[in-house]
């Protein structure tokens, strides 16, 4: 399968509009909300249609994004080349300890377990499970382990964490 990914910007640094719309919609089969800091950044495109996307955010101190990959095109490869190229664009829109030696970190909010599977084979680690479905997840070399005991009461989805980013 040739499968390329691409800038979604124009010749003008703008998202492009069809590409724009097309990542859209796949987002939404998807069930996917795309938050409004987030902005497209690569498309999957496959004998011209639209296929996946990445979308970034940051805002100074966190680095976020969210993939997603069109029905039918699972377990192709395509969501772990978007997660790729969304995490090494994060070099190129920010720097990963500012200029007092602090880190920004690079946090990835997830609502299903093949996202957490994919991002556990790049090297992600789940810091938290705010709600059953949800997860954050963060890279492991980035994290720190837990510095006190987890609650008595389990998380609903019986995930304790062991670190934290």
């Amino acid at each position: 399968m040739n499968v390329s990914i691409i800038s979604a910007y124009d010749e003008y640094g703008e998202t492009d509009y069809i590409l724009g719309k097309a990542a859209g919609i796949i987002a939404k089969q998807r069930d996917l909300g795309i938050t409004r800091d987030r902005v497209l950044q690569f498309v999957a495109i496959l004998e011209d249609q639209v296929v996946g996307g990445a979308w970034v955010s940051f805002d100074g101190d966190n680095y976020e994004f969210d993939v997603a990959v069109a029905l039918g095109y699972d377990r192709k490869g395509i969501g772990t080349r978007l997660v790729r190229a969304a995490i090494s664009e994060r070099s190129e829109i920010c720097q990963v300890h500012d200029e007092n030696g602090n880190e920004s970190t690079m946090l990835v909010p997830v609502t299903s377990r093949s996202m957490c599977n994919l991002l556990e084979k790049e090297g992600f680690i789940i810091t938290d499970v705010p709600a059953k479905g949800f997860y954050t997840m963060g890279l492991k070399d980035e994290c720190r382990p837990c510095e006190k005991p987890h609650q008595e009461k389990p998380n609903l989805y019986s995930i304790q964490p062991d670190y934290h980013c």
